[in-house]
């Protein structure tokens, strides 16, 4: 399926003219159903940004809230703690090395119900209103 801000298509759905041209859709499709075949997901999403600002306040920042918001993001504790700034300064009077140890430890506790697909459980648990 692909999605143009106004209109949605699937493989079996002729293009609302004036969203995509024809061979695009066809190539984007084909593309997109090829990954999916190779890695199955419940919903796979792809995501397109025309003018070069995926970046904060944009598609990239949606989809990161909404993966976060919903445990939805695919990264394993110890890829998180990697990736999380170093930083020494503070943030409303914590410091970051705090934070980061905080968010850390949540996701290790929801991580075994994100991995299985119970993000709805995952939810639940106290810890994920600090996360």
């Amino acid at each position: 399926m692909t999605s143009s801000g106004t209109a949605t298509c699937t493989t079996d759905t002729p293009s609302p003219e004036g969203n995509w041209q024809p061979d695009n859709l066809a190539r984007i499709t084909t593309t997109l159903q090829a990954l999916v075949d190779q890695r199955p997901t419940p919903a796979p999403v792809a995501i397109f940004d025309f003018d070069n600002t995926c970046i904060f306040r944009d598609i990239g920042q949606a989809t990161f809230r909404f993966q976060i918001q919903h445990l939805r993001y695919r990264i394993r504790p110890e890829e998180l703690e990697v990736i999380l700034p170093q930083g020494e300064g503070e943030l409303a009077g914590r410091s970051q090395a705090t934070i980061r140890s905080m968010l850390v430890q949540a996701y290790r506790q929801l991580w075994p119900l994100i991995e299985s697909g119970q993000q709805a459980q995952a939810k639940q648990l106290s810890v994920y209103p600090l996360f």
